[in-house]
């Protein structure tokens, strides 16, 4: 169960420390793919948390 914790918590680390970069890049186009790919995913990680937190 940590593990699956501990792993969930790096990809949200990964996903934070990815739109940081992209922001100091300053790069509006790099924000708008950052962007599209949190509002894609996110939905997903939050799905797979709550069936990891369920089972």
């Amino acid at each position: 169960m940590s593990k699956n914790i501990s792993n969930a918590f790096l990809r949200g680390l990964w996903i934070a420390v990815s739109v940081l970069i992209a922001i100091r890049l300053g790069g509006g186009f790099w924000r708008e793919i950052v962007t599209a790919a949190v509002l894609v995913l996110l939905p997903f990680a939050v799905l797979a948390m709550r069936r990891r937190m369920r089972g």
